[in-house]
């Protein structure tokens, strides 16, 4: 394994795992529990099975609430954060859509430098009523604009997996777009779509899981950047589940993600209803992974 991947430093949480905690109370928690990376969602309001997440209005905080959310965070040796992608579609037909996302994503880029952070996460959606390849070109020239610009604050930007669908096809995508400071984040539960349902839930479902996820890293090679953390459940392809209560296979990912030169960063992304519990649980089975 490599010495990166060993090094504590570099697994994280994301404060979606502590739904209802604000972020003050999250670092606390996530202190306690020897983190030192973070992740913070670079929007508010917004909620999942569990209750609502904490995040932040970068525009909408005066320069003291500024002051004071780097000064909260700055306990961490690494920042990442996630930008604005629940209803807020970057590939539209509506201009005016477009243009206030493609804001939003770029005031993230803004936001995560000011707080002392080191990247940034990304959805592409799929634009209704329009097949991938009309729009793959406008795809590529959206995240070269943004690569530049985080290349100018001294960060990366990483594209979530989830779509497109299909392993050679996404990694294809984030090859093509060719940019320094764009890369991708393996979200190791959004695979799901990749096959038919009941594809998954075939007696060999888990091991095909498996091998897929592998097959991504492989397939991405240099261009992983990040990577978020849950497992998912069989019987539903229920994801962001504690680790250890799924069928993702760690130690063989974590072996293809040494020989792929993995460098970058892991957080946790979990919606249990035993927060702390289930993020304690998660670290140490993950930490234990990386060393067997």
């Amino acid at each position: 394994m490599t010495k990166w991947l060993l090094d504590p430093t570099r697994l994280g949480f994301n404060t979606a795992s502590l739904a209802g905690h604000s972020i003050p109370e999250a670092v606390t928690v996530g202190r306690r529990l020897g983190f030192h990376t973070i992740e913070l969602l670079a929007f508010d309001g917004a909620r999942h099975s569990q209750g609502p997440l904490a995040g932040f209005w970068f525009d909408r905080m005066n320069k003291r609430e500024r002051e004071e959310l780097r000064e909260v965070v700055a306990v961490f040796e690494h920042l990442t954060t996630h930008a604005p992608f629940i209803e807020t579609p970057l590939f539209t037909h509506n201009p005016g859509i477009r243009s206030e996302v493609l804001r939003q994503q770029r005031l993230t880029i803004e936001a995560t430098a000011w707080l002392g952070g080191s990247s940034t996460t990304m959805h592409i959606n799929q634009q209704t009523g329009y097949a991938l390849e009309e729009y793959w070109e406008n795809i590529k020239a959206t995240f070269r604009e943004l690569g530049d610009h985080a290349q100018e604050h001294n960060l990366s930007v990483t594209i979530e997996t989830g779509f497109p669908t299909q392993v050679d096809v996404f990694a294809g995508l984030i090859h093509e777009i060719d940019h320094p400071a764009v890369g991708a984040n393996l979200d190791v539960g959004h695979l799901r779509g990749y096959y038919p349902v009941q594809r998954w839930r075939e007696a060999d479902g888990p091991e095909l899981y498996n091998q897929t996820l592998q097959a991504q890293v492989r397939a991405l090679g240099s261009r992983l950047y990040h990577v978020h953390l849950h497992d998912v459940r069989w019987e539903d392809l229920r994801d962001h589940r504690r680790i250890g209560h799924g069928i993702i296979d760690f130690g063989a990912l974590f072996r293809v993600m040494a020989e792929s030169g993995f460098e970058g960063l892991m957080t946790f992304e979990l919606e249990d209803p035993e927060f702390e519990t289930a993020l304690a649980e998660s670290k140490k089975l993950i930490e234990a992974a990386l060393k067997a």
